[in-house]
């Protein structure tokens, strides 16, 4: 082989080898733009799912929060500017043992709570609870009754607005005597010094439940919007009777302002999976 056959083989060579290089070159670039893509394409649905996710929280946050300004009306215009200098706290409270229910069902409960002495009734004490709403359930049978309700309605199923009306008086019952139980040895019954624990559930006279689907049980619970316009008041007095062991309370409801609730509306808000009917509920 003579020098120029062997510099053109050597040309040849070397130019295949630079064209396989630079198509290796170019094969991994366009490999790592698709995997770069990929990424930006995948942190994109993240994204977007967790501002649905995020929607869905803010909107029953956002249904809440109308609920706590509402309340909170009512609650200047039953105390007409007493306890200001109060701040009202917010409160977490496991309960069980919940009548017609297993008793190691639990269900969770944020509570805004305010209190101040009772004007009324000098030495004792006064405790107003502004906001009261479910955040949590375990419990079996009432996610088989509430699936029942929502998918599997009949004749001897109640409706959502008043299955979730009763639980949530049965809850705030049991709310008002788990609470007191922390003061109870300072309020006996009967007694001479005739102190009493009062607690005042003041709320609006008209509500509908927002159902939604929670992400962490994977199960459905219900918050009360407010509708229409007006006001209500439960209280509850409360003594503790040494002899018994037992909690003795008499409650009483009674409507602030004139009330009236919305008419039916198709409307379901956003971040709910129903929402009730408005109904007049200061009844119980």
């Amino acid at each position: 082989m003579n020098f120029f056959s062997t510099l053109a083989s050597c040309k040849k060579r070397f130019s295949d080898s630079a064209i396989q290089r630079f198509s290796d070159l170019q094969l991994n670039k366009w490999l790592y733009m698709l995997f770069f893509a990929s990424l930006l394409v995948l942190s994109s649905c993240n994204n977007q799912d967790s501002d649905k996710e995020n929607v869905k929280q803010d909107s029953v946050s956002g249904l809440n929060t109308d609920l706590k300004l509402r309340s909170d009306v009512c609650y200047e215009e039953l105390l007409e500017n007493q306890c200001v200098s109060q701040v009202p706290y917010f409160e977490e409270q496991l309960l069980d043992e919940i009548p017609g229910y297993p008793a190691d069902c639990t269900f969770k409960v944020k509570v805004k709570i305010l209190n101040c002495d009772n004007p009324m009734a000098p030495g004792s004490t006064q405790f107003f609870t502004l906001s009261f709403e479910v955040i949590e359930v375990n419990c079996p049978q009432y996610d088989f009754e509430v699936n029942e309700i929502l998918f599997n309605p009949g004749i001897n199923v109640p409706t959502v607005e008043d299955y979730m009306t009763v639980l949530y008086e049965k809850l705030y019952r049991r709310f008002e005597d788990v609470y007191f139980d922390d003061f109870k040895i300072a309020f006996l019954c009967p007694g001479a010094t005739n102190k009493w624990f009062y607690i005042t559930h003041i709320r609006e006279s008209c509500s509908r439940f927002c159902v939604y689907l929670t992400g962490r049980e994977g199960n459905y619970i219900a918050t009360p919007i407010p509708c229409g316009a007006g006001c209500c008041k439960t209280e509850s007095r409360m003594c503790f009777n040494r002899e018994t062991g037992k909690i003795e309370k008499t409650t009483t409801t009674t409507p602030l302002t004139q009330n009236q609730c919305d008419p039916p509306s198709p409307d379901t808000p956003f971040g709910c999976f129903i929402a009730t009917p408005c109904k007049f509920i200061c009844t119980q």
